[in-house]
């Protein structure tokens, strides 16, 4: 709860003007409904007084008019609460998005994508709803309570404690009782997923069965597992309504004690007595009902609070020391491991320098994009260090390590805009004529004005590496490393000669580095240096 209040400070310090405006409007609708019955007691005695038809009805075109005006206000109240957590419900997704992309990438994998995405979602929508609603709507709430027992009590103390102490025993039971029918539900929930994975494991074995004489073992666990779910769930449904039938019950007993009550003289019944303060009662019980349900709702949510802030609070992969150029790379006793189970990366040490070219080699899944996300940063080593001229990579701004590395992937991810948009994005910078030009001469590329669908499976695997050759050839003024990972899989062997060309006069005799994780021997001329992943050891030659 405290989490919750603290994000609750936060969005009220952050967007207070928009907060004020949803404050000031429910304290609107809880004058306008503490009003109806004062408004009414006031008119019941008007009424009984002079006895006239035509004060009744101007006194109902009143309340008409005004019950009117207190709608519209509600509905304003409404969508103020959307435009007040529309504003934090962006600020959070925009500082998550910060975060995640600053953060360290096995940091996000270890807490996994699927979470991540769940998070920024469904746990964000929690939090804008007991921000921008449960919590402000809890306030009128109580307000309104507040004020109709004061109202009672200026009219009759005793009679308004029995009202007090009965709403309040009322919302001990209701609370109660959805205590016990929400940790029941779980129990069937549970025998329900039983049903559903004994379903799944029956349609994905459905080969197995048809091939062998095995249905009466699946159909023998389908039975014990519906058997169970309907045990639960008799049991569930007779806890519920009994439970659910004490709550109505003790609504509906008070009441009855209420109206007996008024009804006696020595508590000065009286026909307006018992129309205001069976209207009054009927008002401070939806009220606590509320009240009950939105406290729910709020300690429902506390368990995407705690996942949101978990997000916001993952550490930067980056300090901020700036790089301009980058002349040596060096590995000093480098580890990986995802856990201590599956060690990736042992005890690796190795150097780069300008113009080396470093064919990088292993077996699928031996570390090969471990190793280059580690020096790109994205990793951080369990154990060693990787320098960047004799510092550690994450001490340098991510900033310029983004401008000072090129990567380019096999499975690299293209925006959905077009071409020449996409590239004008990637480089910072826009396209001219005379870029356009040579990206045509170099990589046969005359499609800029096509649009990127699917995040680049639209186009075909040739045509999606020439974008990235030309995002290379964009990003090569700033870049001083450049990591190719299969980049030429899917070219015609022409293009391949061509960018064999274009990276011995752009990049090694640049004095840059060059990384290739490449099988085509098309580039062998390039290479200098061979480091082989085997064995979770890197074998130099």
């Amino acid at each position: 709860m405290k989490l919750i209040f603290k994000y609750f400070r936060e969005a009220m310090n952050r967007y207070r003007n928009a907060f004020l405006l949803s404050l000031v409007l429910i304290l609107l609708v809880s004058a306008g409904n503490m009003l109806i019955p004062f408004g009414l007691r006031i008119f019941l005695d008007r009424i009984i007084v002079t006895n006239d038809l035509t004060m009744l009805l101007y006194g109902l075109l009143v309340f008409a008019v005004f019950l009117l005006l207190v709608t519209f206000v509600y509905a304003c109240w409404y969508v103020s609460l959307d435009h007040f957590g529309g504003l934090y419900i962006e600020d959070l997704l925009l500082r998550m998005e910060d975060t995640l992309a600053k953060t360290s990438l096995d940091r996000i994998e270890r807490k996994q994508y699927n979470v991540i995405k769940n998070i920024m979602y469904s746990d964000v929508l929690d939090v804008f709803r007991v921000i921008g609603h449960h919590f402000p709507s809890l306030i009128g709430s109580i307000l309104v309570m507040i004020f109709m027992l004061a109202l009672a009590f200026s009219f009759d103390i005793k009679l308004s404690l029995f009202i007090f102490v009965s709403i309040l025993l009322g919302f001990g039971i209701s609370y109660l009782s959805r205590t016990i029918i929400a940790k029941t539900a779980k129990s069937t929930n549970l025998r329900l997923k039983q049903v559903n994975a004994q379903t799944n494991e029956f349609v994905d074995s459905i080969m197995l069965v048809q091939t062998n004489h095995i249905s009466a073992f699946f159909q023998k666990k389908m039975s014990q597992a519906v058997t169970d779910f309907i045990h639960t769930a008799k049991k569930e449904d007779f806890i519920l309504y009994c439970v659910s039938g004490v709550v109505e019950n003790y609504n509906t007993l008070f009441k009855i004690a209420l109206s007996a009550l008024l009804s006696l003289p020595f508590v000065n019944g009286s026909l307006v007595n018992l129309v205001f303060f069976t209207m009054l009662a009927n008002m401070v019980l939806s009220e606590a009902n509320k009240c009950e349900g939105y406290i729910r709702q709020i300690y429902k949510a506390s368990i995407s609070f705690v996942n949101v802030d978990e997000v916001l609070n993952f550490e930067p992969r980056q300090k901020q020391a700036s790089l301009t150029e980058i002349q040596e790379i060096d590995f000093h006793n480098v580890s990986f491991a995802y856990d201590a189970d599956h060690p990736v990366l042992n005890q690796i040490n190795g150097h780069i320098q300008s113009k080396d070219c470093i064919h990088l080699m292993g077996a699928n899944g031996s570390g090969k994009s471990t190793l280059v996300k580690l020096m790109m940063g994205l990793y951080q080593p369990s154990e060693g260090q990787i320098t960047f001229n004799d510092q550690d990579v994450k001490e340098y701004v991510q900033e310029d390590l983004n401008r000072s590395i090129c990567y380019l992937g096999q499975d690299e991810i293209l925006l959905n805009t077009t071409i020449k948009e996409y590239l004008e994005i990637m480089s910072a910078s826009s396209l001219n004529e005379q870029v356009i030009d040579q990206g045509r001469k170099l990589f046969g590329i005359d499609y800029f004005d096509r649009k990127i669908e699917k995040e680049g499976q639209s186009l075909s695997v040739g045509q999606r590496k020439k974008v990235l050759l030309m995002k290379l050839m964009l990003r090569l003024s700033d870049a001083s490393l450049v990591i190719l990972d299969e980049i030429g899989a899917g070219l015609d062997i022409e293009t391949k000669k061509q960018l064999k060309q274009f990276l011995k006069e752009y990049v090694i005799d640049a004095g840059k580095m060059l990384i290739l994780i490449e099988h085509d021997s098309v580039f062998d001329d390039l290479i200098n240096q061979q480091w082989k992943i085997e064995d979770h050891k890197i074998y130099v030659r």
